[in-house]
């Protein structure tokens, strides 16, 4: 064999071996993904493969962005690249997951076109950058049963949140039923409910309706949300309760989320030592009357194991953030204003492992009531920290409400003493809890006239009516685990905290939001 043969025959094995690597290269590759992002942004968390992993039919997933047109738009539009990309890796992993049962399909809506048709059939929000080009970035599922569900918007303040809205998207469409959430508190967070003739008053007067809280309206895309009166004797048909700046309730409110708890019910509870959400009242102020911001549950709090004392907060020199308390005034730390980082969150909790920052506005203390742990039975109660600051933190206190009307930066900064271990923002509680009203609750009760009396005392005014006191028992101790979330903040989930206003809508700042969904996740 001349040495010709012999280096053409050589070269040709080369290649051969060369392409077959290239082969099964690629045949790994599809197998075995590895994410090597910081953060595993795409690796789909345990509750999302749990979704895919019981899918019984095939699911088709339309992701409509208009990439063509985001080109032509300002540098908010072009900022979506990143967001697209994100979500379509997002997407393909899930197709890698599903084994077979998710069809995704990728459709760039151009001017005119029949995709752009179907994107506005869908509902897909339309943002015009031209006289032709319109902007959409939306998600449509589907079933083979003529299910659809859709994102509208993959809104700027939602990305932290994509796994979530398409995991739930997917499971919402081949399920039935929503978990429901009853919200109760004093604040206006779920919006002005007007409707009729006050609905047109306002709209004569130029006024518009008070919308929701953000964190209400995302939590209504994926659950049914409604409203609890805050005089309410009893919480029924709920699968969560949601408690925000629950203050001054009466006995028979209390007494009626005792019980919700005691027989199984979960609940999410935000109160406050100083809520910034809630305005002032300006005429107890111009009569001298000290207001009044704060919130506890405190006669139920023990029971379940912590309580937060009054006029009492939580700062962190490590975590103050800077901040300007008046228009035109230079920034400066705030005791008050925390910023958490990871090393503020129990790693060792679903509700906090993968958080990276939660702000907090003057935050309360939870402390652990040392008579609550054991009980007498043997039965304890589990209360994990789930908001801490560093080992630096300590408690602060103020001598009047006053203080923080206008509140002094300096002044509480030179006030604050460090402290030598963490304090407790955020609770999980967890056990068999006993009721704080053992021998129940009595309540008036008008006494019911008889036929005959009513026909003899019909010109006597309704007002002159008879009570009777009752006597209303319930549960004294759970049979079976309860499970709340206690956070000593309100306005980390308010607009003027969690959120920034943009003019595609709000932008999530950190991870607020996520901490709340989080919670009801777990709690569901």
């Amino acid at each position: 064999m001349n040495r010709t043969i012999r280096v053409i025959i050589g070269v040709v094995l080369v290649l051969v071996i060369m392409f077959s690597s290239i082969s099964i290269c690629q045949n790994i590759g599809k197998a075995l993904k590895v994410d090597v992002t910081e953060q595993n942004l795409y690796t789909l968390s345990d509750g999302t493969k749990s979704i895919l992993s019981k899918l019984n039919q095939p699911v088709r997933v339309k992701l409509y962005y208009a990439k063509t047109a985001a080109l032509k738009g300002a540098d908010q539009i072009q900022y979506f690249n990143n967001y697209y990309q994100f979500v379509k890796s997002l997407l393909e992993e899930y197709v890698s997951v599903s084994k077979g049962m998710i069809d995704l399909q990728i459709i760039d809506p151009r001017p005119f076109s029949e995709e752009e048709v179907q994107a506005l059939r869908y509902g897909l929000q339309r943002f015009p950058i031209t006289d032709e080009d319109s902007f959409f970035f939306g998600l449509v599922v589907q079933t083979q049963f003529g299910v659809e569900k859709t994102i509208p918007l993959f809104s700027p303040d939602r990305q932290n949140f994509a796994e979530y809205d398409i995991s739930y998207l997917i499971d919402t469409a081949i399920t039935r039923q929503k978990k429901k959430i009853g919200v109760l508190s004093s604040l206006p967070v779920m919006g002005s409910n007007v409707s009729g003739y006050m609905a047109q008053m306002m709209q004569m007067q130029g006024q518009r309706p008070e919308p929701a809280w953000t964190i209400v309206q995302h939590l209504r895309k994926q659950y049914e949300v409604d409203s609890i009166a805050a005089d309410t004797d009893e919480i029924k048909n709920v699968d969560i309760l949601l408690v925000i700046h629950p203050k001054d309730l009466p006995e028979k409110t209390l007494f009626a989320i005792d019980q919700f708890v005691l027989k199984g019910g979960r609940s999410v509870i935000c109160i406050d030592p100083h809520c910034f959400s809630e305005k002032p009242d300006q005429m107890a102020l111009q009569r001298g009357v000290p207001p009044s911001q704060s919130s506890d549950l405190n006669l139920l709090l023990r029971n379940w194991g912590v309580e937060m004392p009054q006029r009492t907060f939580a700062g962190d020199r490590n975590l103050a953030l800077k901040a300007s308390i008046m228009a035109n005034q230079r920034p400066e730390n705030i005791i008050g204003f925390l910023g958490l980082t990871p090393q503020c969150f129990n790693p060792e909790s679903v509700i906090t492992a993968d958080l990276n920052q939660i702000r907090m506005l003057f935050p309360g203390v939870l402390n652990e009531v040392d008579n609550s742990g054991e009980k007498e039975d043997g039965v304890t109660i589990d209360r994990r920290p789930l908001l801490v600051t560093t080992d630096k933190g300590n408690s602060w206190t103020t001598s009047s409400p006053y203080e923080l009307m206008v509140p002094n930066p300096s002044q509480l900064m030179s006030k604050f003493v460090d402290g030598a271990k963490p304090v407790t923002m955020g609770y999980l509680l967890t056990g068999k809890f006993k009721s704080s009203f053992p021998d129940g609750i009595e309540i008036e009760e008008e006494i019911e006239e008889s036929e005959e009396e009513a026909k003899e005392g019909s010109e006597v005014s309704s007002e002159e009516n008879e009570t009777v006191k009752k006597r209303v028992t319930g549960v004294t101790e759970a049979t079976e685990d309860c499970t709340v979330a206690v956070f000593a903040d309100v306005d980390f989930i308010s607009d003027m905290v969690a959120y920034q206003r943009t003019f595609l809508g709000s932008m999530a700042i950190g991870d607020n939001g996520t901490l709340m969904l989080n919670t009801i996740d777990e709690l569901r």
